[in-house]
Formats: structure tokens, C-alpha cells, sequence
């Protein structure tokens, strides 16, 4: 009788209660779990579309902020609701303390979203005003070449010159009348061809294993170099000189050819070419001498070499914009140096991925490409556009908004003087002129 009492009070209502208690604990934190997800997911919309409205931006650590804070605010409301609820349940005390504690639960809530809110405002900041462009013709062809990297956005379209525009498809080359956008002539090529203006108004194709010099009429002009061993994907802004890379074991690694001739001109015993002058040739390197920094290594003709930088950050990409200024990008900044090092002019676009749209042969005027990320699985891109800067003044002239600049998928180039630039994406080739 007294083993069957205890069995008897070991499961009373009081004890399932109280058991019940302990399953509702895990229970709770797993659905506190899925509502962090699902509640950062939905705050990111609310994130963005928030700064949109307000015509503001703020640096990606601060959305990193808001959406774990609120999403952990979100989900602890909802832990406490139904631990409490249970409580409320099992415990007469506790029933009598339910409306207190509901009150102080959902306070807390909308103060945490209200500090919250008031965070964003005080860390984010305005929109840049830019004079925007819209384009002066569209030109509909039946595809373009995408790009997911900016080294092949700016070599696949060209302007040889003030009249005319070249685009480089999978096997083919295209030329536009620039007062028109009309295809006015065709030609086939080899295999994922890139194509250069030279500092006369040719056409540099390299495909095939070989150089070759097209008018812009993409007519033959019957000079061509063979790229033995190597290739050449690298010219100089100014389209005077291009890089021959040769990867046999045996020096020289690079040669400059003239554009105009496809004669060897300039060489190099060292340096792989990621960007290059008219007389240099620049690199990325880890100085492991001194703490593995990163710098820009710069090689001269013959075996001369000196680092023209040292920084914390290793740049995301250097290029030169002239024979005397090398821009550099460095996660969401721009700096500009000259041929000693020294800072000319600096810029930067927080919370933004930047990448580099091209510069005009004359070194008056470059663009880069800006990319606004939103956050998720998969994250996607909230803002993009391209943005024309003027080389000696470094100040944002014009501003090419997603409409017409889908970075991901665009081509990009300017005229030699850099009055004109044109952007090719999907079907469409748009062509702008710039103040």
C-alpha cells in the first residue's frame, strides 16, 4: 500500500506538470532557434528597404548588428512567451504575475527595437548625390558576353575611336556606329577572344595563340605577333604597350609590344603583370621579411625593381590610370598614388564591394563598379551602379544607376578622351555621354 501511495504522488498532476516544464525548455530553444533565422531573414528586408526610404546607407557591420540583435530579441520574446505560458500553466503564482510579466516582455521588446532603430540612423548616413545619366541610345543584339570579374568586363569592349564601338562575343567581333548604335560590320574569331584599342585607334585582338592588329571596320591590317609560350592580356592605359607573358622557365618572363606594330619593345626579367604603365610593370606581393605585409612590387625594364607600397590591407586591385598614378582599391576604399608613394586622393563607399570599370586612354576619367550586398542565404545585391570619376580632381561626375549597370553581367568602356562611355549587358549595349 505505501509503495503503491508513492507511485501514486511520484505521478500526480503536480510532477507531469512540472515534467512537462522540462520538455518545453528544449522545445522553446529550438523554435527560438528557427525565429532567429526566420526573423533575420525578414529584418534584413526591412533593413534596407528602411534605409532606401530614408535615402541613407551604413557600413555592412552595422546591418550585421541589427539583424543578430534583433533577430536575438525576436527570438528571446518568443523563448520567454512560451516558458512562460507554461509556467502560467502549472503555477498559480505565476498566473498572478502573468500580466506584469506580459507588459515588461513586450516593453522591453519595442525599446530594444527602438534602440535599435536609433542605432541605424546615428551610424548610417547620407546618400551621395550624383548627377545621374541616362543613356542616349540602346542598341539591342542578340547576346553579350557576361563577366563575374573585372578582368573581363573591360576586354571585351572598346572604342578604337570617337566613331566607333567593338564588342567581343564567344567567337565573334562587333562593331557599332557610336552616332547610331548600328551594327556596321562583323567578323568571326577565334575562341573567347579579348580585344584592346591601341594609342592609334586599332584593334588589338588576342585570340587564337596570336596577336593580330584590326582596323575598326575589324578589316585586317596584316600584322600579327605569335604569342609562343605565353599570352597577352594586359595593356597600358594609354593603349601604347602590351604585355607578352611568357611562362617558360627561361628569362625574360615578360616583353612590351608596341600596339602600333606588334614589335618587341621594353623587357622584363621579373614581375607578373597585373597592372601596367606605359614603362612599368606592377604586382601584388607579400613582403615576408618584414611581417608579411602586403605591397605593390613595381619592376622597370631589365632587372630593376623597388615596392612602391607597403600596407596593412592588400589591395583588391591596383591599376594604373596614367604613367605617373596608380589607383588602388582596398576593401570599400579607393586611394590614388603617384610613382614615389605618396597619397594624391582618396574615396571610399562603406558597406560596399567596389570593382573597377574602366579608365579613358588619355587618364582624364575612370569608373569603378559598386555593389550594395544584402544579407541571407543566398545573400543578394540590394544596390549596384557604376560611378565616372574625374582622374585630376578625383570627384564623382556621374552616376549610372542598376537600371542601365548591372555590374555582375556588364562590359564597360570609355572613349579615348573619356567623354563617352558604354556599358554592354545582357542584349543591350547603352552608350553615354559624360560632362
Amino acid at each position: 500500500m505505501n509503495s503503491a501511495n508513492r507511485i501514486q504522488r511520484l505521478w500526480s498532476w503536480q510532477s507531469v506538470r512540472w515534467l512537462l516544464l522540462l520538455l518545453v525548455i528544449p522545445v522553446a530553444f529550438c523554435v527560438g532557434v528557427f525565429i532567429l533565422f526566420l526573423s533575420t531573414y525578414l529584418i534584413q528586408i526591412l533593413y534596407f528597404d528602411f534605409l532606401d526610404h530614408m535615402h541613407r546607407y551604413a557600413p555592412r557591420t552595422v546591418a550585421s548588428f541589427v539583424l543578430l540583435s534583433s533577430g536575438t530579441s525576436a527570438a528571446l520574446l518568443v523563448v520567454a512567451i512560451i516558458i512562460g505560458a507554461v509556467l502560467a500553466a502549472i503555477s498559480p503564482g505565476v498566473r498572478r504575475h502573468t500580466r506584469t510579466a506580459s507588459a515588461v516582455l513586450v516593453g522591453g521588446f519595442l525599446v530594444a527595437c527602438l534602440g535599435i532603430a536609433m542605432f541605424v540612423v546615428a551610424r548610417s548616413r547620407p546618400n551621395r548625390k550624383i548627377a545621374t545619366a541616362k543613356p542616349v541610345w540602346i542598341a539591342k543584339l542578340d547576346s553579350i558576353p557576361s563577366h563575374s570579374n573585372t578582368f573581363a568586363a573591360t576586354r571585351r569592349m572598346v572604342f578604337p575611336d570617337i566613331e566607333h564601338l567593338v564588342i567581343a562575343s564567344a567567337s565573334e567581333l562587333r562593331t557599332l556606329d557610336t552616332r547610331s548604335g548600328e551594327v556596321i560590320a562583323e567578323r568571326q574569331v577565334g575562341r573567347e577572344p579579348y580585344i584592346f584599342a591601341s594609342s592609334g585607334g586599332k584593334v588589338v585582338l588576342s585570340a587564337g595563340g596570336q596577336l593580330q592588329l584590326l582596323s575598326p571596320q575589324l578589316t585586317p591590317l596584316n600584322i600579327s605577333f605569335p604569342l609562343t609560350g605565353g599570352e597577352a592580356n594586359e595593356v597600358s592605359p594609354s593603349g601604347a604597350r602590351i604585355a607578352w607573358q611568357r611562362f617558360s622557365k627561361d628569362p625574360p618572363k615578360t616583353i612590351f609590344l608596341d600596339t602600333e606594330s606588334l614589335k618587341t619593345a621594353e623587357t622584363f626579367a621579373s614581375c607578373h603583370v597585373e597592372t601596367m604603365s606605359d614603362h612599368l610593370v606592377a604586382e601584388s606581393v607579400v613582403l615576408v621579411n618584414e611581417g608579411s605585409q602586403p605591397a605593390i612590387n613595381v619592376c622597370e625594364p631589365g632587372v630593376a625593381e623597388h615596392i612602391l607600397y607597403r600596407g596593412p590591407n592588400q589591395p583588391s586591385y591596383s591599376f594604373y590610370l596614367n604613367n605617373k598614378a596608380m589607383l588602388m582599391i582596398v576593401g570599400d576604399h579607393l586611394k590614388v598614388i603617384d610613382s614615389e608613394g605618396r597619397l594624391l586622393g582618396e574615396d571610399e563607399w562603406p558597406g560596399e564591394e567596389i570593382g573597377f570599370a574602366g579608365v579613358s586612354r588619355d587618364g582624364s576619367r575612370f569608373a569603378i563598379a559598386t555593389e550594395r550586398w544584402g544579407f541571407g542565404d543566398p545573400a543578394h545585391i540590394n544596390r549596384e551602379s557604376i560611378v565616372v570619376y574625374d582622374a585630376s580632381t578625383f570627384r564623382a561626375l556621374l552616376e549610372i544607376p542598376s537600371e542601365y549597370a548591372p555590374y555582375l553581367q556588364s562590359l564597360s568602356a570609355f572613349t579615348a578622351d573619356g567623354k563617352a562611355f558604354a556599358i554592354g549587358s545582357g542584349s543591350d549595349v547603352r552608350y553615354f555621354h559624360i560632362p
